[in-house]
Order: C-alpha cells, then structure tokens, then sequence
C-alpha cells in the first residue's frame, strides 16, 4: 500500500518497522515513526524539529548558545550538537549503553563544546558574562508560532533585537517556530 501511496502522489506517513525502511527514505519519500509522541511532535514541529536544517546554518567553528524548547521530551540541544558533529557530545546522550557492550568503558568524548543550551540566568549581566566565559559568537533563539505554545526565552526576543551587543542576522520561519540567529559583538559584549 506504501508504494501505492506513493505513486498516487501520496506523502507516507509510516511506522518505521519491516519493510517500510527499505520502501520510505525518513524526510525525503516520506515520514517514519516509531512512537505515537514522535509522530505527533514531527507533525507538529517537522522531523526532529528540523534540527538538522538549524544545524546547517552555522560553520564549524562558531560556538552557539539555543535555547531549549521546555516541552517534556523534545529538547532539540543534544540533536542540534549532534548534527553539527559537536565531538564534546556525551556518548550515550540519548540512550544509555547496556553494560554488556564491548569497550563502553572507552566511549569518551572529545574536543571543545560548540553548542551551548542553558536556561537559568537572572539578569542579562549575568547572561552576557556567560557568553563570554564561554566564547560564544552566535546565539540562536528559536520561537513557537502556535499560540498556546511558547519555548523558554522567546520573550527576550524584543530586548535582544535592542541590544548593542547583537547583531540580528537572520529570522528563517520553519513548521511553526521561528528561528532568529544573532551575532554576538565582541568589542560591546
């Protein structure tokens, strides 16, 4: 039926067991899930929240600060270091290793961390030193569109867009959110 589907101009949404995975490439031919919540977040939010995408508009050397989301069970912090290849990942940041894997012991991470996500800051002194500690050149702030729905630090939106320390360079509007990315300015910061 899947094929079918497909050649009916159909986009599949399927479970992502059996042959399914031989016939639907995830995000290109159509969806996969494997869960009831992870279906209903890709519809809402796209594949992974699109991270992928939001990954792709940073060079590898730049060092990000993104705010979390707040919904329980999507954060998209540990699949935005993980497309971006952020080697300080901690290896079982999404599923913890049974003990019986051959050599888990030697699964270390490596490299400096490229992608930040902390939410608890009082003030923005004490934000800006932050950025600072930690060498932070961009800061992405990705907003909900839906109106019931608002991620952490969305409000601060406003207050960054006038802040001589950043610099807006770009809002790219995806499945329901928004995402603006700021430069910092060293010499202001």
């Amino acid at each position: 039926a899947t094929v079918e589907a497909s050649a009916a101009g159909c986009i599949p949404v399927v479970i992502g067991k059996g042959g399914q995975r031989e016939i639907i490439e995830n995000d290109k031919s159509g969806f996969l899930w494997e869960t009831k919540t992870q279906l209903y977040k890709s519809l809402v939010w796209g594949t992974n929240g699109q991270t992928k995408k939001i990954a792709s508009y940073f060079q590898p050397a730049d060092i990000i600060y993104v705010n979390q989301s707040g919904i329980r069970n999507f954060d998209w912090n540990y699949t935005i270091s993980f497309y971006r290849k952020d080697l300080s990942l901690e290896p079982e940041w999404r599923w913890k290793l049974k003990n019986f894997v051959i050599k888990k012991s030697l699964l270390k991470t490596s490299g400096e961390e490229k992608s930040f996500y902390f939410n608890h800051w009082e003030n923005s002194a004490m934000f800006k030193r932050a950025l600072r500690n930690k060498g932070i050149n961009k800061i992405v702030i990705i907003a909900s569109t839906l109106p019931d729905i608002k991620f952490f630090m969305q409000d601060k939106i406003p207050e960054f867009l006038n802040q001589e320390w950043l610099k807006l360079d770009s809002v790219t509007k995806l499945k329901n959110k928004d995402v603006y990315i700021f430069s910092v300015v060293p010499a202001k910061l």
